[in-house]
């Protein structure tokens, strides 16, 4: 919103910015594990990448290398339950989605022989969502393992 207020832009664009948004985040979101150690900050900051992008006018392919760009920098970043850590989590991948759609729309985006980028987005989408399922068990568990560690601490 305060992009578009910025910008502004019309109703219209901002709407459609914002189901931009929504609907990339949602997608990755359905191709997550239900539990899994990835974080939803991260997701959903890759949809706000590409709600960025096309608020500024961006193209499809500027989309893509907004992508890129979020899944070369933050993926790993995992969800601990922790919600006090959350708000730092949240403000690392929202800076890094406004860095990425900048960096987007003046062609920059790492290439596809850097380590977990795709050539597009979809492709991107297809390494996190393996990242996700195959990549993340064990730290699921060691997450999981820490937390019940602590538990049983508490309630000595």
């Amino acid at each position: 919103l305060v992009m578009a207020r910025f910008l502004d832009t019309g109703t219209d664009h901002l709407v459609r910015a914002l189901c931009t948004s929504h609907l990339v985040a949602l997608v990755l979101t359905a191709k997550k594990d239900r539990l899994s150690a990835l974080c939803g900050a991260f997701t959903a900051a890759i949809g706000t990448a590409c709600g960025l992008v096309y608020l500024q006018g961006g193209s499809v392919e500027a989309m893509d290398r907004a992508v890129n760009t979020m899944v070369g920098n933050l993926t790993g970043i995992i969800c601990d339950g922790a919600k006090g850590t959350c708000a730092l989590k949240i403000y690392s991948s929202v800076e890094a989605a406004a860095i990425s759609s900048r960096l987007a729309l003046k062609g920059i985006s790492p290439s596809d022989e850097s380590g977990i980028v795709g050539k597009d987005a979809l492709q991107s989408f297809s390494y996190l969502t393996q990242i996700s399922h195959e990549g993340m068990e064990q730290t699921d568990r060691t997450i999981l393992a820490i937390m019940m560690g602590k538990q049983e601490l508490c309630t000595r």
